[in-house]
């Protein structure tokens, strides 16, 4: 049997963690480059995201053994403000989560496992560093609910998502690579401990037709008893400047090493896309 730890779920996790909200607005500031500050979130504003995220590897579980498998995650889902703060974090939302499953193949034979919050709405608000969640109904949620909202929103709500927080950290010049720092690192891409990241650089590629586009080139190693991964990461946003809205996220990567001692290798790729109803 496999590890837990096989590189689909790696890979998975690891996309999970780099496909998060990247929200940003334009400010052409001092140093001639452009600056992208925290958005500003109106109550009744509604985002719907769909997201398509698949992972693929291969195991080398013996002499002439080898394991593929697939991971393919799909998710749908709007989420309409209902509260914000005066320094204009979302602190409660409602949450309507219309697809949310993930579909694994293993040697060609797939299962399908629906997440607790498909076909679910909830009512979200932040308390502190915590989310609190219901039902629509105002009844309660279980274990697994919780955890998987924690997952989806625990980014967005209570707090600027942390990738908006790099992309307005600094004033961006066009074909200029940045060395990102260690918290910098942590802060924006090393939510997954099960593959944290050991280097990186971004980059703002260019603006064109009011879309800012950044590439973040990342470099992710795990080294534990489980043996020693390694991954390849690089991570295309773009921002609709004027709106302070992101509008597409796509993730390409690739993951290598060891898994429970037997070779592995893989690669990730997904998609997030922005819709907007007005308000």
């Amino acid at each position: 049997m496999l590890s837990r730890r096989s590189p689909a779920a790696l890979a998975l996790a690891l996309a999970v963690t780099l496909l998060a909200t990247a929200c940003a607005r334009r400010d052409r500031g001092g140093g001639g480059g452009l600056r992208l500050a925290a958005p500003t979130p109106v109550v009744g504003e509604r985002q719907t995201l769909t997201d398509e995220l698949t992972s693929r590897s291969e195991v080398t579980a013996g002499p002439g053994q080898v394991v593929r498998l697939a991971t393919h995650r799909s998710r749908q889902f709007e989420v309409e403000v209902r509260a914000v703060a005066a320094d204009g974090v979302v602190t409660a939302a409602r949450a309507r989560f219309d697809r949310h499953q993930v579909e694994q193949t293993k040697d060609g034979a797939t299962t399908t496992k629906p997440s607790p919050l498909q076909g679910q709405t909830y009512d979200v608000r932040a308390e502190g560093d915590a989310l609190v969640a219901v039902h629509a109904d105002g009844s309660a949620v279980t274990p697994a609910e919780q955890a998987a909202l924690t997952a989806d929103l625990g980014r967005a709500i209570g707090r600027v998502p942390p990738l908006a927080v790099l992309l307005h950290s600094r004033a961006w010049t066009r074909g200029e690579p940045v060395e990102l720092a260690a918290d910098e690192l942590t802060a924006a891409f090393g939510h997954n401990p099960m593959m944290p990241p050991v280097s990186g650089t971004a980059l703002l590629v260019g603006v064109a037709d009011g879309v800012a586009t950044f590439e973040f080139d990342l470099q992710l190693a795990r080294d534990d008893a489980d043996g020693r991964a390694e991954s390849t990461m690089r991570l295309a946003v773009k921002v609709d400047v004027a709106r302070a809205r992101p509008i597409e996220q796509r993730l390409t990567g690739t993951l290598g090493g060891k898994v429970a001692g037997m070779p592995s290798t893989g690669t990730v790729e997904g998609t997030i896309t922005y819709g907007y109803a007005a308000l």
